[in-house]
Formats: C-alpha cells, structure tokens, sequence
C-alpha cells in the first residue's frame, strides 16, 4: 500500500503471504504526485496520485490513495485505502505502459516443467481494478510493544482487458486478512518477536482459499551498524488458490511450496 506505508506496518519480524495486500512491500509509480501534511497533535495525512500515461483515457492504469496516522505516548494507529486501476500493468507491471492484455505480471500459473508464482493472487490478472483497505495499531507497555493489523483486499472486475483470463474468470475476488503481532525487547541488544496472520480468499466460482502463517524471529545488534537476526516462519494453506488448484504454502519472497506447508527458516 503506498500512503501508508509510515502508518500501517506489519512486525519487523513477521513474514507475509505472496503479495496480497503489498503491507511492507513496494510498487514504485512514475507521473506521480505525493503530499504529506504537517504533523499536527501527533496526527499526519497523506495522498499520492499516479497518472495512468494513457493518451485519451485519463482513467486507465491510474493509481490513488490516501492515509493518516498517529503517534503518541504508547500508541501508534494508522488507516489507508488504494485504488489501482488496471493493476496487472499499474501496480505489477515494470513501468505504467509495460506489460497488455498477453502478460500476466501478477505471476504465473504453471505448467508441467514450470513452478507457479504467485498462485495466491496470479489467476487474477483480468482484474480492472485492485482496492485496497487497511489499518493497524499498536502499543507499547515496557519492553513489549503488541499489534493487530487488518487489511481487505478486492480485485473486481475480473474479466476485463487488463489481464490474461485463461480460466474465464468474472466478479470479483476479496482477500481479508487479520495479524497479532509481539515485540520485545529482552536487552539493549536484543529483540524477540512472533506473530500470526490468517488470510481468507473468496474468490469467483464460489472458491476460496485459506492461509495461516506462524512466524518467530530474533534480532541482535553487535553495534549501531552491524546485527544478525533468525527468523522462522511456518505456512499451511487450504482450499482453492487463485489459479483453481489446490491451495499451496506461498511465503512472501519464496518460490511457492509444492504442498500446503511448509517451514522456513533464515
């Protein structure tokens, strides 16, 4: 998510899904305008504008979003919201004009000698629009600082010219996803932290998808420079997955599992 990437943020620990809500992640945009406002009684609004670059189409590939959040004493709260026209060339596409109709920049499906990529979201492509809700908070009580985080995200229109369709998709898909998230700070060097998320899909055809991740890390500084850190995670997926197959573990920044579970460890 693009405005609120300073005000909604998962654990510095945790591990996430393949790209679904882009919480932590980066989808840079060309033509675009961002403003941040004053901060005014720990309270600062932000909005970012990204011109699709479509000549005679002012809509097409056009990006918007806006988001506020707050910082005071213990408590940090933020909310967002993001509307991707066009996502598979706006949002996932290498520039605002690359990609078309013939190239899936979501992922891929897969074949018989190919690995999927990004099969929690890749069937989706065709989607004319991504939207995207968010807001989380958290709160500091001595060395622990605990957090939730709840995001919804839709991919309607599916079926249009923005995307392949190769499994003749139409509707809408929408994704909810709810993280409880700890921190704590065992000594000046040394942080411990755990979290669990839980994402649901309902997706056209009446399929869905679900998926649970555990995930438990350490970091230690050995100066203001350097640090090590271990972090483990474990996914178990269920259900139908995007590309109408059976549900399989997906870690962010990992080629998909070729079961429903599976153990990372870094």
């Amino acid at each position: 998510m693009h405005s609120q990437r300073n005000t909604i943020k998962r654990h510095d620990l945790s591990g996430t899904k393949a790209p679904v809500d882009n919480i932590g992640g980066t989808n840079r945009q060309n033509n675009s305008l961002k403003y941040t406002s004053p901060t005014w009684n720990g309270i600062t609004a932000n909005a970012l504008y990204s011109a699709g670059g479509v000549a005679g189409s002012f809509s097409e590939n056009q990006i918007w979003s806006v988001g506020m959040g707050y910082m005071g004493g213990p408590v940090r709260l933020g909310i967002a919201f993001v509307d991707a026209f066009d996502p598979n060339v706006s949002m996932f596409g290498a520039t605002p004009a690359a990609g078309g109709a013939t190239t899936n920049n979501f992922g891929s499906l897969g074949s018989a000698t190919t690995a999927q990529r990004n099969p929690v979201i890749a069937g989706y492509a065709s989607a004319h629009r991504e939207q995207i809700f968010g807001m989380g908070g958290s709160y500091v009580a001595g060395p622990a600082t605990l957090g939730l985080v709840y995001t919804n995200t839709r991919f309607a229109g599916l079926g249009s010219s923005s995307g392949p369709n190769p499994l003749s998709y139409s509707g809408s898909s929408t994704f909810n996803t709810v993280e409880a998230n700890l921190q704590y700070q065992v000594s000046a060097p040394v942080t411990l932290g755990l979290s669990y998320s839980f994402t649901k899909d309902d997706g056209p055809n009446d399929q869905s998808a679900r998926y649970q991740q555990v995930t438990v890390g350490a970091h230690y500084f050995l100066s203001k420079r350097t640090d090590v850190y271990m972090v483990a995670a474990y996914q178990r997926a269920s259900g139908t997955n995007s590309p109408g197959q059976s549900a399989v573990a997906s870690i962010a920044g990992l080629t998909p599992s070729a079961r429903n579970q599976r153990l990372w460890i870094r």
